[in-house]
């Protein structure tokens, strides 16, 4: 006999409208496919649980989304889908947390917290690999996950004065 599980995961609340959004990085329009409820917030943003996925509008960011805030249009992060088989963080990680936050693998998609900082040589992106976010893409409910293992660094370089390192 097979259970289902699902009737008592918490359902994301559908959007009212389509609304665009103009924050940091620019318009992302608020559409019940791409918006994402996020009953904890991510890490320091507990109180902001309703997100926006978007692209940016940049081609040179074609990689990058953008996670926009529904309850603040000034908060935004820039966020990089993870490939579970890119290798960055290991396969077996990957299927704990979506095993410990009752999502399916097949089902999730994973996004790196991007931060940009600038100094004398100019931008440096990182990736947060020990804390992704994890998104049920049939539900559209994601949660911030720390990941045990402190082999993944929070900030991995990606780019070194404006190029990918």
């Amino acid at each position: 006999m097979h259970e289902d599980h699902s009737a008592s995961r918490p359902k994301a609340p559908a959007a009212a409208d389509h609304r665009v959004v103009h924050g940091r990085f620019g318009p992302v329009v608020a559409a019940p496919e791409n918006t994402v409820h996020m009953p904890q917030g991510l890490l320091g943003f507990g109180a902001h649980r309703r997100f926006a996925l978007g692209t940016l509008a940049d081609p040179r960011f074609a990689q990058l989304r953008a996670l926009q805030s529904l309850d603040d249009d000034d908060l935004a992060f820039l966020v990089l889908p993870l490939d579970p088989d890119a290798g960055l963080v290991g396969r077996d990680d990957l299927i704990e947390a979506c095993r410990t936050l009752g999502m399916s693998l097949a089902d999730t998609a994973i996004l790196l917290i991007v931060t940009v900082r600038r100094d004398a040589d100019g931008p440096h992106a990182s990736a947060n690999l020990r804390a992704p976010v994890f998104v049920d893409t049939r539900a559209r409910i994601g949660v911030q996950y720390v990941l045990g293992d402190e082999r993944y660094p929070i900030r991995l370089p990606l780019t070194r004065g404006g190029r990918a390192a």
